[in-house]
């Protein structure tokens, strides 16, 4: 996560600029309170010029309802609604009654899986801590883990796309390769799962390190 001082610094740099500021927050609410969420639509010197993209998927847990927002000066909206009728769309009313509920309603349930979250955030730091092999940053928000497998990589699994490959036909656990970010050499966890499923996993992600590193 950015800290408010960073986004700050990003906002004096911005300012002096013609653009528009795309603001991602579908992860608003999932935060382990070790950086203080901000927004950076809040920052007057970009009033006008921010463009916040948000959703009921990531909090809520409501992503098979298909609902997004964003929020924006009028005249873009107003071309964002033309491109988004020709192309997709199928935000039915019941998703749209759900969402709404979920918006008003939601909060206590929010903090509750928030609260799971920090648990499963610290499970999974704590075994992959354990594995000297790898390195990692403990995450701020989300329910990620990008971890740096580089070490591990030889001339026989060369990228994470192929201990990825290796570590799902073998050890029957999926993992996304940090190429699909521009990063090899690492791969993604997601802990939106159970604490027990988070322990499987890292049982197996710890054996094909350890074979791949000749340890086993």
């Amino acid at each position: 996560m950015y800290s408010p001082q960073e986004l700050q610094a990003l906002a004096d740099v911005l300012a002096t600029h013609s653009c528009y500021v795309m603001s991602d927050e579908i992860y608003e609410k999932i935060h382990f309170n070790t950086i203080e969420h901000c927004s950076i639509g809040s920052f007057a010197s970009l009033k006008g010029r921010v463009i916040t993209v948000n959703g009921v998927s990531k909090a809520y847990a409501m992503t098979g309802w298909r609902i997004g927002f964003l929020h924006a000066p009028f005249n873009l909206l107003c071309e964002a609604g033309k491109v988004q009728g020709q192309t997709t769309s199928n935000p039915n009313s019941i998703a749209q009654i759900a969402s709404l509920a979920a918006l008003m309603h939601g909060a206590d349930d929010v903090e509750k899986m928030r609260q799971s979250f920090v648990r499963r955030r610290d499970v999974i730091s704590q075994l992959l801590s354990g594995i000297p092999q790898v390195k990692f940053l403990q995450p701020d928000g989300a329910f990620y883990v990008f971890v740096d497998i580089s070490a591990v990589l030889n001339a026989t699994v060369r990228t994470s796309g192929a201990f990825c490959e290796l570590l799902l036909e073998k050890y029957h656990l999926a993992l996304v390769p940090g190429e699909a970010f521009g990063a090899d050499g690492y791969v993604r966890f997601s802990f939106a799962a159970s604490e027990d499923t988070i322990c499987k996993a890292l049982q197996r992600f710890k054996l094909c390190v350890e074979e791949l590193k000749g340890t086993l």
